[in-house]
């Protein structure tokens, strides 16, 4: 398992916890795989955005709610060229609507 800081705020404390990862080889990153382990009884409700260069978000999203053992409220997947590109505001505000 990765090292990964003390974490400050509990995410018991919280109702809805955004994850957030790139795309690791079409995987989660090994920090967030730690981060879900070490506090997943904690977990109430979980959202996920990942950002990518590719196509292998939903495979992220997918292995992401196996680790964490239920579905996320809301996904949001964004692409480096859409970044590059101010192309993402959008999908952004969509995402914050789902998880207000």
């Amino acid at each position: 398992m990765t090292v990964i800081k003390e974490i400050i705020r509990k995410p018991g404390d919280y109702d809805l916890v955004v994850l957030g990862t790139p795309d690791w080889g079409g995987m989660p990153s090994p920090a967030i795989r730690t981060y879900i382990t070490q506090n997943l009884n904690a977990l109430k409700s979980v959202a996920f955005f990942c950002t990518h260069g590719g196509s292998n978000a939903d495979r992220v999203f997918a292995e992401l709610e196996n680790i964490c053992d239920r579905k996320a409220v809301a996904l949001l997947n964004v692409k480096t060229k859409d970044v590059n590109k101010g192309f993402f505001a959008d999908k952004i505000k969509q995402f914050v609507e789902k998880i207000k």
